[in-house]
């Protein structure tokens, strides 16, 4: 399991997710639509994670302002003090396979 995090403080939640669920959630950059982050999960991984989990994915992402989101600007613009370089949402490349070595 990987804790998500926001490291800029605008958000106190932690989101536990699996490797699997953590390489979806590095797909969600914004560039893609939910049905294109499926698509490549599904080329990446195999089968991939059903449509529905990755929906659950990205609302839990969401509702924990760990997403670029209406609410999580809102809540960044009402915050003093962020470091804005810090204060972005969740948007960083992972390897869709586990490095060599690791037997997980």
């Amino acid at each position: 399991m990987f804790a998500l995090r926001d490291g800029s403080g605008i958000s106190e939640s932690v989101v536990a997710v699996s490797r699997e669920a953590l390489q979806v959630a590095a797909l969600m950059d914004g560039s893609l639509s939910l049905a294109e982050i499926h698509a490549e999960s599904v080329r990446r991984l195999g089968d991939g994670i059903p449509f529905e989990r990755i929906e659950e994915l990205a609302g839990s992402l969401e509702k924990a302002l760990l997403l670029d989101s209406e609410r999580f600007r809102a809540r960044r613009r009402g915050r003093s003090g962020v470091d804005e370089r810090r204060g972005r949402p969740l948007s960083c490349p992972v390897p869709l396979s586990p490095p060599a070595g690791d037997p997980t």
